[in-house]
């Protein structure tokens, strides 16, 4: 039975992680809950009666435990996930894993130095579809794949305007860093994570700073936006190939849209939310469109990523969606803001980290 700390008790932690938890009781007992605010760690532990609770992360990791979970606003998961490896736990931490390469590498490093599990939530890979296609891929039935498109366009949904999502010493950016990490990260993952040769982005402050009415729930109109609210992006690969995302908080579009399109030459993939997954390819001279009924599940997928947590902490094996993933998706966001600061494409191209980008 792994013994498990939650660190962070809000929304994420209460609606995404604790069912998959309470799913996995076999596997998993929660032993100890954190979070400043009081109430929050009172909700939450009403889901685990048995754990203790503390107002100081600090004290939790004192407790005897495994493994913790990191659900605690951005800024706050470098810190936190540092010093859990340092007290000998095993982590997985809320996306994305830092707020800069810099911090995801210093977390990476301390994992391998202490032996420990650092895991990176990206739930998104562990989906049913996802999962289908990554073996459809990986069997050759798409052929080599030459280009991508991803992205999460909102019309109006920008998270606690005023608030740690919208200060960008807090959160790292907007929707670049809250959305963009998923579709990144799911498209990557089908490409085989291949290395990243340079970056070409564009950020927008569009709507956030002049009106709150894109706000999700209660604006504090006295607060802080110095973040973008749409961001574009052109990405080359190792291979050749390239991906293009888009991502918003808030845009003059009909309706929200999550999506991929992945262009190879057997087969093209085609997925996005509302919609079944579609698949076109061409067979004796037809061409042919199939639909696969494997469906987005979002519940089972978290589910399947905190069994596959607890496969790694017992069998020490790679996890799927490791440090090191959410590491590279860091240095492609970084490579961003840089590129829309300075504009011009990034090289990554022998480069360790960000820091050292050339524009």
């Amino acid at each position: 039975m792994i013994k498990l700390g939650m660190i962070g008790a809000g929304g994420i932690a209460r609606g995404a992680h604790a069912p998959a938890l309470k799913a996995l009781a076999d596997g998993v007992k929660v032993v100890a809950i954190s979070d400043l605010n009081e109430a929050a760690t009172e909700e939450l532990s009403l889901l685990f009666p048995e754990a203790k609770t503390f107002t100081d992360f600090h004290d939790l990791l004192n407790e005897d435990l495994d493994a913790v979970v990191v659900t605690t606003p951005n800024f706050l998961h470098f810190s936190m996930a540092k010093a859990a490896l340092e007290a000998g736990k095993h982590v997985l931490c809320e996306k994305p894993l830092a707020l800069n390469e810099d911090e995801a590498a210093q977390m990476v490093q301390l994992a391998k130095q202490q032996g420990k599990i650092l895991m990176t939530a990206f739930n998104n890979r562990y989906r049913d579809d996802i999962q289908y296609l990554k073996s459809f891929i990986s069997e050759g039935k798409t052929g080599p794949i030459y280009h991508a498109k991803c992205g999460w366009i909102r019309r109006s949904g920008i998270p606690g305007w005023g608030g740690w999502f919208t200060n960008k010493a807090l959160s790292g950016g907007g929707p670049l860093i809250d959305l963009g990490v998923h579709m990144l990260d799911i498209t990557l993952y089908l490409l085989g994570d291949l290395e990243i040769t340079s970056v070409t982005g564009q950020t927008y402050r569009a709507f956030g700073d002049k009106s709150t009415s894109r706000a999700w729930g209660v604006a504090n109109a006295s607060g802080t936006f110095d973040v973008e609210d749409f961001a574009s992006a052109f990405i080359r690969l190792e291979n050749g190939s390239t991906i293009t995302l888009d991502v918003s908080w808030a845009a003059n579009v009909e309706e929200e849209r999550v999506f991929m399109q992945l262009y190879g030459e057997k087969a093209g993939i085609q997925l996005e939310n509302g919609k079944p997954l579609k698949i076109f390819s061409e067979q004796n001279g037809i061409l042919e469109d199939t639909e696969p009924k494997v469906m987005f599940d979002d519940p089972k997928a978290r589910r399947e990523m905190w069994a596959h947590f607890i496969e790694c902490i017992k069998t020490g094996k790679e996890p799927i969606s490791s440090g090191e993933a959410g590491q590279r998706i860091n240095r492609i966001l970084d490579a961003i803001y840089v590129s829309s600061e300075n504009g011009k494409e990034v090289s990554l191209q022998g480069n360790e980290d960000t820091s050292e980008v050339t524009a």
